[in-house]
C-alpha cells in the first residue's frame, strides 16, 4: 500500500514506487510462499479515495479497477483508470431519490441470489428494476405447481422446468441487457459454493439448515456480505393462520455469525447432508430430526421479506438509518411489530475476529469443512 498525501495528488505510481514494488515483491513471495503480488497507491480525491493498482502472478500483470468496502456500510470505488457506467432515463426516478454514485454501484454489482422460490424470486425482480445487471442464480429444484403461486415469473407452462431457467427469462425479459448465470446446484455442493468468490454480496434464501452453515462461513472466510432470509408461518389445526414471523440478518465482518446467533439448527443441518437411508435410519432410530415437511408460504410475505432485505442493502450503501446499524431485523407482521437488534460473535469462534479466519479465502478443505460433494 502506497500513498500520495495530498488533496488532489495523483494515485498513479511513481519512479520510486515502481522500485519499491520490485524490491518488495519478491521477499513478500519468499516469506508467504504465495506466487501473488498485489500493490495499491491512494491518495485523498475530491470526491473521496482515488486510487491505481495492479495484481501480479507468474509475471502477469493485473490492473485492480474497483476496492469493494463492507462493514457497517458498503462502497464501492472505482479507480480512476476504470470509467463509470452510463445512466439510462430508465432509472431516472432511483437517481433522484440516491444519486447518480449509487446507481452506478449497483450496476457494477455482482449478486448471488441462493434459493429462487418465493423469496429468491421477490429479491431477484427488485435487484434488477433497481439497476443490478449481474447475478448468479442458485437452486436445485424444478418448478412445481404449488411454486406457480408464489414464484415471480412463472407461469403454469413453466411446470416441470429449472426454478434458476424461469427466473432468468422473466429478468432478462426486464432488462434485456443483464448478465444472469444460472446453477442448478446447492450451496452444499463445494464447486458451487466456491463460484460465489467473484460475487460482491449473496442473498440467502434457502430454507435449508445445511446451506446456511455454508452461507455463514462464506461470509467470514471470502468477507462476502450475506443477507440471510426466513420466513416462518404458523397455523393451528384446520389452517387458521396464527403467526407471521421474518427475518433478516446481515452477515459482515464483526457480526454474529448464524451459528452464534443460534438461527441455524445443527442436527436438521446434518440430517439434510445425509442421504435419503441414511437420513431414514437414523430417524427411525431416533438420532435425527425427521425432515420433509412442507412449509406453509405465501406469496405477500415471501415479497414483504424480500423487500425488507433488498431495502437493507440499499440502507447500507446510501446510510440512511440510524448509528449503530443494527444486523439483525425481526418482522412479526401478526403482532404489526417490527424489532431490531445487534449480535457479537462468540468469543474464539470462526467469525471472531480473534480466530484469524476473515478473508482466510484459500483454506483447505475450503471454508475448514467437510464437504459431501
Amino acid at each position: 500500500m502506497h500513498t500520495h498525501p495530498g488533496l488532489g495528488a495523483s494515485p498513479r505510481p511513481s519512479d520510486h514506487d515502481i522500485q519499491v514494488d520490485a524490491a518488495i515483491a519478491p521477499v513478500f513471495r519468499l516469506r508467504t510462499g504465495s506466487s501473488y503480488y498485489g500493490a495499491i497507491i491512494v491518495s485523498p480525491g475530491h470526491d473521496g479515495l482515488a486510487f491505481t493498482g495492479h495484481f501480479d502472478q507468474d509475471g502477469d500483470s493485473v490492473p485492480i479497477d474497483r476496492i469493494w468496502e463492507v462493514g457497517s456500510r458498503f462502497r464501492l470505488t472505482h479507480s480512476i483508470d476504470n470509467s463509470e457506467a452510463d445512466l439510462t432515463a430508465a432509472f431516472d426516478r432511483n437517481v433522484r431519490a440516491f444519486g447518480p454514485a449509487i446507481q452506478r454501484t449497483l450496476a457494477d454489482l455482482s449478486v448471488a441470489i441462493v434459493g429462487c422460490g418465493g423469496t429468491g424470486s421477490a429479491v431477484a425482480e427488485q435487484l434488477v428494476r433497481l439497476g443490478v445487471r449481474r447475478l448468479r442464480l442458485i437452486d436445485p429444484d424444478l418448478l412445481s405447481d404449488s411454486n406457480i403461486t408464489r414464484v415471480y415469473g412463472s407461469s403454469a407452462a413453466d411446470v416441470g422446468r429449472p426454478k434458476v431457467d424461469v427466473l432468468r427469462d422473466h429478468l432478462t425479459r426486464i432488462r434485456p441487457d443483464i448478465r444472469c448465470d444460472t446453477e442448478r446446484s446447492m450451496i452444499t455442493v463445494r464447486t458451487t459454493a466456491r463460484r460465489l468468490a467473484d460475487c460482491d454480496i449473496a442473498f440467502g434464501c434457502t430454507d435449508d439448515n445445511a446451506g446456511r452453515l455454508v452461507l455463514s462461513r462464506l461470509a467470514t472466510y471470502l468477507l462476502l456480505p450475506v443477507v440471510d432470509i426466513g420466513v416462518l408461518l404458523s397455523s393451528a389445526e384446520g389452517g387458521s393462520l396464527t403467526g407471521i414471523d421474518a427475518r433478516v440478518t446481515l452477515l459482515v465482518p464483526g457480526s454474529a455469525c448464524l451459528v452464534c446467533r443460534g438461527r441455524v439448527d445443527l442436527r436438521r443441518a446434518a440430517a439434510e447432508l445425509l442421504t435419503p437411508d441414511e437420513r431414514t435410519r437414523l430417524a427411525d432410530e431416533g438420532y435425527a430430526p425427521a425432515l420433509g415437511n412442507v412449509e406453509p408460504a405465501v406469496i405477500s410475505f415471501t415479497s414483504l421479506v424480500g423487500a425488507v432485505a433488498v431495502s437493507e442493502l440499499l440502507e447500507r450503501l446510501i446510510g440512511f438509518g440510524p448509528a449503530p446499524r443494527p444486523s439483525e431485523i425481526l418482522v412479526r407482521y401478526h403482532d404489526r411489530e417490527i424489532s431490531t437488534n445487534i449480535a457479537l460473535p462468540n468469543a474464539g469462534h470462526y467469525c471472531d475476529q480473534s480466530s484469524g479466519k476473515w478473508g482466510l479465502a484459500d483454506a483447505e478443505p475450503f471454508l475448514e469443512q467437510i464437504w459431501q460433494a
